[in-house]
């Protein structure tokens, strides 16, 4: 059965995440999922998944988290998705502020080894976390 899932990213360059990001696109509509990106508009990512035909959502380049925390909303109301996936920490402002987790499986991506840790976090951080269904 396919799945539905829109995957967040705001870098405005080219490094190894999204290259991870646009792999992962990939591998899921190759397997016949529904796959739509939320990325920074003008990024490099951007760029190469409208390139490849994907659905991309551009999150405004001057008002990151409250702009794109609004576009995802919008976006949520034209269609159900079964995942959100936020793969890097903005992101997944964007997704907490709108409200995705209360709607969505909500997967928070994080691409370094060190563990969080609720004492060196600020309290808004570890809700993001704990909102998420499943940190990868």
């Amino acid at each position: 059965m396919p799945i539905s899932s829109i995957h967040i990213d705001t870098r405005p360059d080219w490094r190894g995440g999204q290259n991870q990001v646009l792999l992962t696109l990939r591998g899921l509509r190759a397997r016949g999922h529904n796959v739509e990106l939320l990325a920074l508009s003008g990024g490099a990512l951007k760029k190469c998944a409208l390139a490849e035909g994907f659905t991309v959502h551009a999150i405004p380049a001057r008002s990151v988290r409250p702009g794109g925390a609004r576009l995802l909303r919008k976006v949520m109301r034209e269609r159900r998705w079964d995942i959100v996936h936020a793969h890097d920490p903005h992101g997944l402002t964007i997704a907490w502020l709108a409200g995705a987790h209360r709607r969505a499986a909500l997967v928070a991506q994080r691409r370094v080894a060190n563990p969080l840790a609720d004492a060196i976090m600020p309290r808004n951080a570890s809700s993001r976390y704990r909102a998420s269904s499943r940190k990868a």
